[in-house]
């Protein structure tokens, strides 16, 4: 119990003196002077846990008393007040010491005109810490506009020095008609009385390039316009408007005008066919033509009998330009198709007799032009031969390839060739 009451050397000197008397008092209790357990300031228990507690707080040298929620703080002094301006022993303070410690006479509710007496000058302007202006000629309680007069204040003093305070009747500003001095726009005088023209001090040229270009030339003097030229390949057909499948586009409304979207239909039916397919047409002729008729998928062409079937036989006549033969035998075929006749035969001499020169044969029909022929003697020599026919006839002239006769017993004469008959 001794070190509780036992103070630190850095304890002050009251509670030295305090602890000394409780140790004097409590000598036949504890043979030793008690000391509380001291704590710093942030190392203070929990208060709810010491409720009526008592510590000493080492970091701020005083006493911690707990009342369950905080640790409160003791106020502690030293040795005590020895004397009070000038005086000593037990001093009771006089209105005159608080009225020298603050230097002025305060408020006394009793005598308030020596309070107010004792303001001096120097006081305000102490406590104000500027000496403030004084206004000649006003004193007590003053209007705005009394004090306004008083104070002589010009414009100038408001920062307005610039300011004309005229009537608006006489200002420019009025009715916003005309400027007080005319000003240059773009080298146009204007002083609001009017509208101006304003252009451009120079020429541009504003210009389009791509699918369409143009130019015109602007000044600002008016509205400008320029025809533009659709450049050459710029319109592809992905820049065209949309059309539906099966369509294209051609004018059929009578007189000029745009393009127009038709059917694949209404075509067939402008261009006069028909047929159970659009766009299909069948084709017939006469005799000896070919016929084109339509197919499921592809057109078919049909030939005429003539052409497909056998060809038609025929008997030429045989005879010589001169003499007579004593035993000769032809036959032949030919098919007609419009007027081209497509023949050939053979001619067969077993006993030439007298006969000589051009060896001639008839023909199925009268032809009506110049043609020729060729064949050959396919038994005894083998010369090539030649045939002519001459305009409206139907006699073929055959001779051997070099002017000379073909006509002998024993020959086979066989010549083809085609002509176009009457």
């Amino acid at each position: 119990m001794r070190n509780f009451f036992e103070p630190a050397a850095a304890a002050p000197p009251w509670l030295r003196q305090v602890l000394a008397s409780i140790r004097a008092a409590l000598t036949d209790i504890w043979p030793a002077p008690l000391r509380l357990k001291d704590y710093a300031t942030a190392d203070l228990p929990d208060a709810a846990d010491f409720a009526q507690g008592l510590v000493w707080d080492s970091t701020l040298l005083t006493f911690r008393a707990s009342d369950g929620a905080s640790w409160l703080r003791f106020a502690l002094y030293g040795s005590g007040v020895t004397s009070f301006n000038t005086r000593t022993g037990a001093v009771t303070l006089s209105s005159g010491d608080v009225t020298t410690a603050l230097g002025f006479t305060p408020y006394n509710a009793t005598n308030p005109a020596g309070y107010i007496s004792g303001i001096t000058s120097s006081m305000v302007t102490t406590a104000l810490g500027y000496t403030p202006t004084s206004v000649t000629g006003l004193t007590g309680v003053q209007s705005v506009a009394a004090f306004k007069t008083g104070l002589s204040l010009v414009k100038a003093d408001v920062g307005l020095g610039s300011v004309d305070n005229t009537s608006d009747a006489a200002k420019n500003v009025l009715s916003a008609t005309r400027l007080t001095t005319a000003r240059n726009i773009n080298g146009v005088a204007f002083d609001g009385t009017a509208n101006i023209t304003i252009n451009l001090s120079a020429s541009r040229t504003i210009a389009m390039t791509g699918d369409v270009a143009w130019s015109v030339s602007f000044d600002g003097s008016g509205n400008v316009s320029a025809a533009g030229t659709i450049q050459a390949g710029a319109v592809s057909l992905a820049k065209m408007a949309n059309m539906a499948t099966a369509s294209l586009f051609y004018r059929k409304t009578a007189g000029s005008g745009a393009p127009e979207v038709q059917t694949l239909a209404t075509l067939k039916a402008d261009l006069g066919l028909t047929g159970t397919n659009s766009g299909d047409q069948t084709t017939s002729g006469t005799a000896n033509e070919i016929a084109v008729t339509n197919g499921a998928a592809n057109p078919v062409i049909a030939l005429a009998a003539s052409i497909t079937g056998a060809w038609t036989a025929f008997t030429p006549t045989i005879s010589a330009s001169s003499g007579t033969f004593t035993t000769v035998s032809a036959s032949g075929t030919y098919v007609k198709i419009g007027k081209i006749v497509l023949y050939q035969m053979t001619v067969t001499i077993t006993n030439a007799g007298t006969a000589a020169g051009v060896l001639q044969a008839t023909l199925p029909t009268t032809a009506a032009n110049v043609a020729l022929s060729a064949g050959r003697e396919n038994a005894a020599t083998g010369y090539m031969v030649q045939g002519s026919i001459s305009p409206a006839s139907n006699i073929l002239s055959i001779i051997r390839y070099d002017n000379i006769t073909i006509i002998a017993s024993g020959a086979v004469v066989r010549i083809s060739g085609l002509y176009e008959s009457q």
